[in-house]
């Protein structure tokens, strides 16, 4: 099987930090076999009025995944303007089913701007994904990059794109909300790290579009 993809999607200026465009934002997406994507985020505290501002999509190609991230400022005022592209290190084999688990572990947790945020949960998706190896490198800890931007920009690739131009009135594809496994337990990368982190009740909502009638 032709080794599967990965990304990581970025907004660099947001949040700003005393009005400076510093900390940067992040999501994750990978690949399964069929080709088509999981793709989602935590967005922070009550976003949408969910209490850890997470979510997931399942998307049934790459082009209506990244479709998505770009049409989320108008629908959900969530921006996304960028991504890196990873490929699955050579030898090494895709873990999608231990990636949904830990998709539905970071739904679980309540959102920590310090050891929780979007950048840890990033993290722990793609490294389950792929044991973290990507282009034939290991993929950056959040541990040695504080900062979202400083993460992304310590990911080796070369394959950092700008998102897809929306075309006036595109055929939108809104994707699936995923069916998720039972969660993971913690992952072995963080069970020397000494963290105690707070389950949160999950339940599903509706998204909130902020421009139902036209917006693109």
């Amino acid at each position: 099987m032709k080794n599967l993809h990965a990304m990581v999607i970025t907004c660099p200026h947001r949040p700003s930090l005393f009005g400076l465009p510093v900390l940067g934002h992040v999501a994750w997406g990978y690949e399964y076999p069929d080709h088509s994507w999981c793709i989602g985020g935590v967005e922070g505290e009550h976003w949408q009025g969910i209490e850890n501002g997470f979510w997931v999509r399942h998307m049934p190609d790459l082009h209506t995944a990244l479709l998505y991230f770009k049409s989320m400022k108008a629908r959900y005022d969530t921006e996304y303007d960028n991504y890196k592209f990873l490929i699955i290190s050579e030898g090494t084999m895709a873990n999608w089913e231990y990636a949904d688990a830990m998709v539905a572990r970071i739904r679980d947790l309540k959102y920590n701007v310090f050891t929780r945020n979007c950048m840890h949960s990033t993290y722990d998706v793609l490294r389950a994904f792929s044991n973290g190896s990507f282009n034939n490198h290991i993929l950056p800890m959040p541990q040695y990059n504080w900062i979202p931007n400083g993460w992304v920009n310590a990911i080796q690739t070369e394959e950092f794109y700008t998102l897809l131009s929306v075309r006036k009135n595109p055929v939108f594809e809104e994707g699936k909300v995923l069916r998720l496994p039972d969660a993971a337990e913690i992952p072995v990368w963080q069970e020397e790290d000494m963290i105690v982190e707070e389950a949160i009740e999950w339940e599903d909502v509706d998204f909130i579009d902020t421009n139902e009638t036209s917006p693109y």
